[in-house]
């Protein structure tokens, strides 16, 4: 119910299946896609091909997982 309610957008990744497993109403709304349009993407995939500062947003996204898999706690805008 936290998850839910929250009032930021929450989506929990799984690194094995390298997708989204679950997504709140929040990042629903955030991304313009229902839950079930979400899930099974990766964040690349919804994702624009280069961050505004000109990195890749696939190697950035491969960067966060490496960091969350090492026990890092990681957020990006």
């Amino acid at each position: 119910m936290l998850v839910d309610e929250a009032p930021e957008a929450i989506v929990l990744f799984a690194a094995e299946a390298g997708c989204f497993i679950e997504a709140n109403g929040m990042a629903q709304q955030m991304f313009g896609m229902s839950r079930g349009q979400l899930l099974r993407r990766s964040p690349a995939k919804i994702s624009p091909t280069r961050q505004p500062d000109g990195r890749s947003s696939k190697e950035l996204a491969k960067a966060y997982v490496e960091r969350a898999l090492r026990g890092e706690i990681v957020q990006f805008e």
